[in-house]
């Protein structure tokens, strides 16, 4: 019964160990896969191919995709099933599968949201910049007034940053079923927006700091 406690605890929607290595699965398959956009080279060669510009999003986005969640899913199946052999008692697997959805709902939101960074800029760096944020930084180096009330700014920060929401769900538990379920609709609309900028994007767009001339500002 304590080994089986135990894993749960391992497995659940609070394990910060868990949280942190999903964002940064999220973060490198991210920038991995899409970082072709950001060699000319390799941009004419993969547009070059007589495939859709939407069947090639999808096939790089669910490579990312299931790069993560398989190896996830499959390793958690089956330290499962050992420790219900183990434990010789009924397990919980209802238990097990929902925090598993419930943590890739938030791994598909960060990775959607490195997927729109990576196509909005041309360059690897930049990429990564656009993905961390910088806002206590930028305001008290820029207002000099600026005052942080860390209540609101919170508040403010969990809803603006796919990472904060789900820190935000590991630290309320009890939310963390429907506020994965507002992560996967705003991943789907995320994914609708990513497809509009990769076709829209222009392939000498490689190498730029910005891709779209209207979001360099």
């Amino acid at each position: 019964q304590q080994l089986q406690e135990r894993y749960l605890s391992w497995t659940a929607i609070d394990n910060g160990m868990l949280v942190f290595l999903l964002i940064v699965f999220a973060v490198v398959c991210g920038i991995s896969g899409f970082a072709y956009l950001h060699s000319r080279k390799k941009t004419d060669f993969y547009h070059a191919i007589p495939v859709k510009r939407e069947r090639l999003f999808t096939a790089v986005y669910l490579n990312g995709v299931l790069y993560t969640a398989v190896p996830y899913l499959i390793s958690l199946l089956i330290s499962s099933l050992m420790i219900q052999v183990k434990a010789g008692q009924i397990f919980p697997w209802g238990e097990v599968l929902k925090t598993y959805c419930i943590h890739m709902s938030f791994f598909l939101l960060m990775y959607t949201v490195v997927i729109a960074a990576a196509l909005m800029t041309g360059n690897t760096i930049v990429n990564v910049l656009g993905t961390v944020m910088l806002l206590i930084g930028y305001f008290s180096s820029y207002y000099i007034t600026f005052y942080q009330d860390g209540n609101r700014f919170v508040e403010l920060l969990q809803k603006s940053s796919p990472a904060a929401w789900y820190i935000g769900a590991v630290s309320e538990p009890e939310k963390a079923g429907s506020m994965a379920l507002w992560a996967v609709a705003v991943t789907v609309l995320l994914i609708a927006l990513c497809v509009f900028l990769y076709k829209k994007r222009p392939s000498e767009a490689a190498g730029r700091a910005m891709a779209f001339r209207k979001s360099q500002p």
